[in-house]
């Protein structure tokens, strides 16, 4: 039972995301409501996981900041003036640009040495030098945590390429092929093979090719480092982000 809920929390927000990706091309307000519920669903199971000693970290900072982002997407929704052209360019552009801060969030949490990925990775590798830091401890298992560290800057930086693609194939839907019904509401279509290949398929594919291709990413650059260590007399663990 406690593994079942544990996983409960990353798949609220896998599926907030989701959500997002496919039903902000045609129900914007709908997906706007529907992410934040699961972001906040997430967050309590997430926090509740925490309490009893199932994760490592609370709050995450991909949790974190998918929960800023769906609450920031809801009040434009309903704070922007009716009928205006900011209300109109938030309800065609709102799933492209919320794609986009995922990728910038990505990139930008590896820039600065804290990928994502490394807290979501913290709670399965069941080898806590990986990532916890103990007092004195060896260069050894300095070269371990920064090995692991690197390891999820280069996942994370997948991910942000991932969600950068997506955004592409959603932008190309909204600009060319989307527009808004006379009540501000919802989203028609020119081409709804069009809509339906970039709109949904698109981001669908991509989520699907970031989980198939995350391991490859993993075992990649796990050879890197092991390639560069040799020198150094130690090795990464077996143990990886999933």
């Amino acid at each position: 039972m406690g593994t079942v809920i544990s996983v409960l929390a990353p798949l609220f927000m896998l599926c907030a995301v989701i959500v997002q990706v496919v039903l902000s091309n045609s129900q914007p307000y709908l997906a706007a409501y529907l992410a934040l519920a699961m972001s906040v669903l997430g967050l309590l199971i997430d926090l509740a996981n925490y309490r009893r000693g199932r994760t490592a970290f609370f709050p995450k900072v991909l949790d974190t900041s998918l929960f800023i982002l769906w609450t920031a997407n809801l009040l434009a929704l309903l704070l922007s003036p009716p009928s205006s052209p900011t209300l109109k360019f938030v309800l065609i552009f709102g799933g492209v640009v919320n794609t986009l801060f995922l990728s910038l969030i990505s990139f930008m949490s590896t820039f600065i040495k804290r990928p994502w990925t490394f807290q979501l990775a913290a709670d399965k590798v069941p080898d806590e030098s990986l990532w916890k830091k103990s007092p004195n401890q060896s260069p050894e298992a300095d070269a371990k945590q920064a090995g692991f560290l690197a390891v999820c800057g280069s996942v994370t930086n997948f991910w942000g390429l991932i969600f950068f693609l997506m955004a592409i194939g959603n932008f190309l839907n909204c600009y060319y092929n989307t527009d808004i019904t006379d009540d501000f509401k919802s989203l028609t279509h020119d081409d709804s093979t069009m809509n339906v290949l970039l709109g949904i398929v698109w981001g669908i594919v991509w989520t699907l090719i970031g989980r198939r291709g995350t391991p490859v990413i993993v075992e990649r650059a796990k050879n890197r480092l092991i390639e560069k260590a040799k020198a150094k007399g130690w090795k990464p663990s077996d143990d990886s982000p999933a």
